[in-house]
């Protein structure tokens, strides 16, 4: 169970366009907008999640679902995890750093088992998971649980992960042999979270740190019984760090709009570089920038979209940009290196071609990959033969 780690030439790459934005000007701002690129693309990691909750209220069918793989259980790959272990998933590239915890043997048996994993490494967010239904107690025992976990990574490592609560099962809630998104269940489903709220205010969290799911998996059903998994796959994605956002959008079953977030950070976080790369006062000296920032961007943003980034992918989006979009790019890269060459006002027009050019690359790279021919929306469910 493998995960990604950049290679040489990337860190390389954006080590040398540190160094060339160190001599221009607004090198303050060009920094943060380089820091977060490097977070989110370069640092890339699986997320890491930290799931709380008793024996048989659905956790490890939510790993399941959030990768749309059949990583554990009877009919996966590997057997269910042993609490207090992390498990580093690798489903087909969807990658997944994964804990569960016991929240029904008390806080301090709860905080052992769990310092020696967070020893190793510490989540990215706690995961709390109630089975809808489940007495008011079990509540109780589980805020109990989050906040001594919270407390314990706050003053032993530095550490102040979000925290969501997850009501699992819901398809259990009356009525019986309803879907789980008819107007009847939903009512359900707003009475049992607003118990739950009640049940763990203590934690302080606000409405959206509460999600409704059912991850079990089509057993042969008129209609399959999954529900808001895409929501929960959001809701994650929202609390992680930069470092475990691109993989957690590439691997979770969200929506496109959560890829085009992710994809939209990218191409503003480049062409804000690209805009002061480009009052670089020589001409041609920020090809040796541009250039390569720009491949890193259509790169990460098919990454996100779940396409991994190949000969044959880099054809099909040169194709689908064609002959006059490929000129059109061409001529903004020449233009802005022969504006340089016109004293004063030359850089200024220089850099906001480079920045248009790289907004319009990276548009027309979503409009691809993420919105067109290139996406992988409609993913295949991983089975057994094909494991993680």
């Amino acid at each position: 169970m493998g995960q990604h780690r950049p290679q040489r030439n990337e860190r390389s790459e954006i080590d040398d366009w540190m160094r060339v934005v160190d001599r221009l000007p607004f090198v303050g701002s060009v920094k943060r907008e380089v820091t977060g690129l490097r977070r989110l693309l370069y640092d890339r990691r699986a997320p890491r999640l930290a799931v709380v909750g008793a024996a048989g209220s659905g956790r490890t069918a939510l790993a399941n679902g959030l990768l749309n793989a059949a990583t554990f259980g009877p009919d996966g790959a590997a057997p269910p995890p042993a609490p207090g272990a992390w498990v580093r998933i690798d489903a087909d590239g969807r990658r997944l750093d994964w804990i569960e915890l016991p929240a029904d043997e008390g806080t301090g048996a709860l905080v052992e088992m769990a310092r020696r994993a967070f020893d190793e490494t510490p989540p990215d967010l706690l995961v709390g998971v109630l089975e809808a239904g489940a007495p008011t107690r079990d509540a109780t025992r589980l805020q109990d649980g989050l906040r001594a976990l919270r407390e314990t990574l706050s003053s032993a490592y530095d550490s102040k992960p979000g925290v969501l609560i997850v009501l699992s099962k819901v398809d259990t809630l009356p009525p019986p042999g309803e879907r789980a998104d008819s107007e009847p269940k939903r009512r359900a489903m707003d009475l049992a979270i607003g118990a739950v709220r009640d049940a763990t205010s203590g934690l302080g969290l606000d409405e959206k740190a509460y999600v409704p799911v059912c991850a079990r998996p089509y057993a042969g059903e008129a209609y399959d019984p999954r529900y808001n998994l895409d929501g929960l796959g959001e809701a994650i994605i929202n609390k992680l760090p930069d470092e475990g956002r691109l993989e957690a959008v590439r691997g979770f079953e969200v929506g496109r709009e959560a890829r085009r977030e992710v994809a939209r950070t990218v191409v503003n976080s480049c062409s804000a570089i690209a805009l002061t790369v480009g009052l670089a006062p020589i001409p041609f000296a920020d090809a040796f920038v541009l250039l390569p920032l720009q491949a890193a961007m259509v790169t990460g943003i098919a990454y996100v979209s779940g396409r991994g980034w190949d000969k044959k992918a880099a054809a099909e989006w040169i194709a689908s940009v064609g002959a006059v979009g490929s000129a059109g790019i061409g001529l903004r890269w020449g233009a802005q290196q022969l504006v340089k060459l016109v004293p004063g006002a030359g850089s200024l027009v220089g850099a906001s071609v480079a920045g248009a050019g790289t907004m319009a690359i990276g548009r027309s790279a979503i409009a691809y990959f993420i919105d067109g021919p290139g996406s992988t929306q409609k993913r295949p469910e991983l089975r057994a033969d094909n494991p993680a």
